[in-house]
């Protein structure tokens, strides 16, 4: 079992994320078959989970030790799904707008 990760240029990945934003089919190919070449069983980057059924989600993260690249790594369905948050403590993505009141 492999933690799937890769490591992308920074200038590279930029450049991805906006191609996929103006819907470059190709581009977003590219993004979501990072570990194709990899073999089950893999485990989830973020929660350890053992998976097998499905290739793994892409999550980009910076790399911490070099500020021009950035990491790809691989995560099981059910993390992916969860809010990412950034630097701001702000959520990068929603599954729904939040209707509930905190009163």
């Amino acid at each position: 079992m492999a933690i799937p990760i890769v490591s992308l240029d920074g200038a590279v990945t930029r450049q991805m994320h906006k191609d996929i934003a103006l819907g470059d089919e190709q581009a977003r190919r590219e993004f979501t078959e990072l570990f194709r070449d990899w073999e089950p069983p893999y485990e989830c980057f973020l929660c350890g989970k053992e998976f097998s059924h499905h290739k793994p989600a892409t999550l980009i993260l910076p790399d911490p030790k070099h500020p021009t690249e950035n990491i790809g790594v691989g995560t099981c369905l059910e993390c992916y799904r969860e809010p990412i948050l950034t630097a701001w403590q702000r959520p990068e993505r929603y599954s729904a707008p939040c209707t509930q009141d905190f009163d």
